[in-house]
């Protein structure tokens, strides 16, 4: 089993937790693990317009905008 660490920004001002976010992002290593390389393919995927989480969400609850999909593959 992989075992992802996350963290939080702390705050839950959009522009401050994306400044924050992206000094995480900084110090993280470019390439995935060695342990688990297909991640960021699916992280990647995930994110996607019209992907299986796209769907649901279509289906339960508010559809995700283009910006957030855009924000979220950003920071992958």
């Amino acid at each position: 089993m992989t075992v992802i660490a996350t963290r939080s920004t702390g705050t839950d001002d959009e522009r401050k937790a994306v400044k924050k976010a992206l000094e995480i992002v900084k110090g993280t290593p470019k390439s995935p693990s060695k342990q688990d390389p297909l991640l960021v393919d699916f992280l990647l995927a995930f994110w996607q317009r019209d992907s299986e989480y796209d769907r649901a969400k279509k289906l339960d609850g508010p559809i995700l905008s283009n910006a957030y999909l855009s924000k979220t593959r950003f920071c992958i």
